[in-house]
């Protein structure tokens, strides 16, 4: 009766420690260490099967000699009959280790001074995963209910560790997920450098020769001059427009100086275009390329929304440098919205707000929006930068 509560409590314990930790090696530790005590059994090993379910391998162990333990590292699923058979008929198996089928792990057993061994299938959600191997110095074996809750416990172990294979595969995709938005935001900023260039250069060196075509009809026709000076005015304001157009595509002071004098150059400008009163807090170190490009960027969706949507009078930009992220807010006093039905429309709006968290995202970081009707609108992002750059 003790023996079957200290198992019932051990199992308790595995469950506990299944649901409080994603750690799958915790689990198997606490697992190993409450099955030796509460079944009374020297050493517990656990033995999974390898991707080609011929061989088992060693995950953890408790009660065994640095020489015991590498013996056992790499069983042959053929050799390790006692094993084999609880795999395949999915039941706990034991014999008494001078019965134990297989020679050399009989001699093994022997050498350390084993009496009985158990072989209890460790099972995930559609297949068995591996072993619990028990050894004791004990001739009795575990009783059924022991035995019951030895494999109860195998299952929680089973649970834990494709859990944990399923967060692997899962952080894997992301990772694989993050470098293609990666690649393809570099691809977009490349392009964007490249139709700015042609903005800037070509657009201007065409309007330069407009220009001069214009300073020689007016000495042709000197009683059009007014209106050819007009028109002269008219294409000045258009390579005004090219140049701003030219710069906010591909800012050359983001490159060349970075993203504290490219933040406030940004905010001048719509500033002076709109009448908002916006105030900058920005660091003067620099930061990775990448960094840089993903905090302006949503910087500069973040005030086209508030021109475009917002109504409102203030803006605060802030962007601070911790030891290891960089953290960028963006506040207005606006009207406010509601983000998930405007995020759920995917209009204009909503289509900016999403590629602001892919932006953050591909880098490994965090983006919050809050706001409410009537309550204006803070945008925050959080990405990891490291300590030095």
């Amino acid at each position: 009766m003790q023996a079957s509560r200290d198992l019932t409590e051990a199992l308790y314990i595995a469950a506990v420690a299944l649901g409080r930790t994603r750690d799958a090696e915790e689990v198997v530790r606490v697992a190993i260490a409450e099955t030796q005590r509460a079944a009374g059994v020297e050493a517990v090993a656990l033995h999974l099967l390898d991707p080609d379910r011929d061989r088992l391998i060693l995950r953890e162990y408790a009660g065994t000699t640095p020489a015991f333990r590498e013996q056992m590292k790499s069983l042959p699923l053929s050799e390790a009959v006692l094993a084999a058979t609880a795999i395949r008929e999915q039941r706990v198996v034991a014999c008494t280790v001078d019965r134990h089928p297989t020679l050399f792990l009989r001699d093994l057993y022997l050498a350390q001074g084993f009496r009985q061994v158990t072989a209890v299938p460790v099972a995930g959600r559609d297949q068995i995963l591996g072993v619990f191997h028990l050894a004791s110095r004990n001739d009795q074996p575990l009783t059924p209910d022991e035995s019951a809750l030895v494999q109860a416990i195998g299952g929680l172990v089973g649970v834990a560790l494709e859990n944990a294979a399923l967060r692997e595969r899962m952080t894997a995709q992301q990772d694989r997920l993050r470098a293609l938005a990666g690649g393809t935001l570099r691809a977009r900023e490349e392009e964007a450098r490249r139709i700015a260039h042609a903005l800037h250069d070509e657009a201007s060196q065409l309007l330069a020769s407009v220009h001069i075509a214009l300073d020689n009809l007016i000495q042709q026709v000197p009683e059009h001059a007014g209106t050819l000076q007009e028109v002269h005015a008219l294409l000045d304001r258009v390579e005004t427009q090219l140049r701003r157009l030219s710069r906010e595509l591909r800012p050359t002071i983001l490159d060349d100086l970075g993203l504290a004098p490219a933040v406030e150059w940004l905010a001048q400008g719509v500033a002076d275009r709109t009448g908002l009163a916006i105030s900058v807090v920005a660091p003067s170190d620099r930061l990775p390329p990448e960094v840089e490009t993903a905090v302006y960027r949503i910087v500069q969706e973040a005030l086209t929304n508030v021109v475009r949507h917002a109504r409102a009078t203030k803006v605060q930009v802030d962007v601070r440098r911790g030891d290891s992220t960089i953290r960028a807010v963006v506040r207005d006093d606006g009207q406010g919205f509601d983000v998930p039905a405007t995020l759920a429309r995917r209009g204009d709006r909503g289509l900016g707000l999403i590629g602001m968290r892919e932006r953050v995202e591909a880098l490994g970081g965090k983006l919050s929006i809050e706001s409410r009707p009537g309550k204006g609108t803070e945008i925050s992002l959080t990405i990891p930068v490291g300590n030095t750059v």
